[in-house]
């Protein structure tokens, strides 16, 4: 392994350009190269910037300059013992070349899928929220939004910029977090440029998104998630079903799926609402949320109020947990409901806050009681478990980990003390 004041390296890799004795300079591309004589995709190259992203600095670019057939390339964050690609590592998130799969913690499943790259593309990872337990992350291919990824590591001084080598050779180009001048102003990204799978269109002349394919559950999805300055979204609906007028399915959606899988009833990882009277060409489905008036940051996890618009008017309301990192927005195409309009809104009228008010104040307390009551089912301390003396066990109010030292070569075990029961079934590792 090569360290020094800038980066963790492990395996054949080198660094042109490298940064002067002051640092990286502003605008500067720093060329890597990795040449690995001979194929060998289980022998791992790893190069890592040792300055964390932070939201001063959240956003790093890399360009493909060359990729053999053969090269497999992660871009990604890390901590500072990862030994396999960016994703396939706990607590790590990779964008994969050859396959066009973002793995978070293992896990590829999500509403954005990324498409595979190579020499003369450009892939970049923005995180756009830094929470508490989690955080979100903003994938971009050739300068477009492509997919949204949570990023499940609570310490902030592992956010390490992170790309991994295997396989044959490859050269590329990066612009490191502090060397960035600008950022992409996601707040502005248009309708248009909302994050849409290959098989799904954009019809600029019409503003219709479209399903040519007829594939089923074709999703649509914002960037960005709702906020005081994006209150809600609409969605018309511009073709329904011959036989039954169900169009689009509508909806909020997570980044990705949570981890742990959530256990609290006012959180979920996706919505959506449906017309109970049959719909017509035109009519209309939107979602928006309600912020306490006392609320500073919108993107917390928080209790909130979710509102559903049918043909522009409040027609429903809940209260849900928001996770960290809020809702975004979420359109799935189907064969039968082929093309939509969105419309994103900024501002509620005087009319539309009235009554989310008024909803707000009604509905909180009951949604607060059952938040109150979930988290004291779930509190947990060292008397909820039975385990041997050398496991470690630290507990949050999120989840608690469990592990042993590395030199404590014997039998462990690890037991909850409450059994499993018809309303709390399973248990999530």
């Amino acid at each position: 392994m090569a360290t020094n004041t800038h980066y963790r390296i492990i395996g054949d890799i080198k660094v042109k350009n490298k940064a002067s004795t002051n640092g990286i300079s502003k605008g500067k591309k720093v060329d890597i190269s990795y040449d690995k004589k001979e194929t060998n995709f289980n022998d791992i190259a790893i190069i890592q910037r040792n300055q964390p992203l932070t939201s001063d600095a959240p956003y790093f670019v890399v360009e493909v300059l060359k990729c053999d057939p053969n090269a497999i390339i992660s871009v990604g964050i890390a901590s500072s013992d990862i030994d396999k690609h960016a994703g396939q590592y706990n607590n790590s998130l990779g964008y994969h070349n050859n396959t066009g799969r973002i793995y978070s913690s293992w896990k590829i499943h999500a509403n954005t899928l990324g498409l595979k790259y190579g020499k003369g593309n450009t892939v970049a990872m923005y995180v756009t929220y830094f929470g508490e337990h989690l955080s979100t992350v903003l994938i971009f291919y050739d300068n477009f939004p492509i997919a949204t990824r949570y990023h499940f590591e609570s310490n902030k001084n592992w956010y390490l910029p992170t790309i991994t080598f295997s396989g044959g050779s490859a050269i590329i180009s990066v612009l490191w977090p502090d060397a960035v001048q600008q950022l992409p102003s996601i707040a502005d990204i248009s309708v248009s440029q909302w994050i849409r799978g290959p098989l799904s269109s954009y019809n600029a002349h019409t503003g219709y998104f479209e399903n040519r394919a007829k594939v089923e559950d074709l999703p649509i999805q914002s960037p960005i998630p709702l906020s005081k300055s994006f209150c809600y979204f609409i969605v018309t609906q511009e073709e329904l079903s011959p036989t039954d007028g169900k169009g689009a399915s509508v909806g909020l959606a997570t980044y990705s799926p949570l981890k742990p899988t959530p256990t609290c009833s006012l959180m979920k990882d996706y919505y959506t609402w449906f017309s109970k009277t049959r719909m017509k060409v035109g009519n209309s489905i939107g979602w928006g949320v309600f912020y306490d008036e006392h609320c500073r940051d919108d993107k917390a996890e928080q209790l909130c109020l979710v509102f559903v618009m049918f043909n522009r008017s409040i027609v429903d309301a809940l209260f849900v947990l928001q996770p960290e990192g809020g809702f975004v927005p979420i359109v799935l195409l189907q064969p039968y409901a082929t093309r939509v309009s969105i419309e994103k809104h900024d501002v509620l009228t005087t009319e539309e806050f009235d009554k989310l008010q008024g909803l707000y104040t009604q509905m909180f307390r009951p949604a607060m009681e059952i938040y109150r009551k979930d988290k004291d089912e779930r509190f947990l301390s060292e008397k909820s478990f039975r385990k041997s003396e050398q496991v470690l066990l630290t507990i949050d109010d999120h989840l608690c980990r469990v592990s042993i030292p590395k030199t404590a070569n014997s039998i462990h075990y690890i037991q909850f003390c409450q059994p499993l029961t018809y309303e709390r079934r399973f248990f999530f590792v």
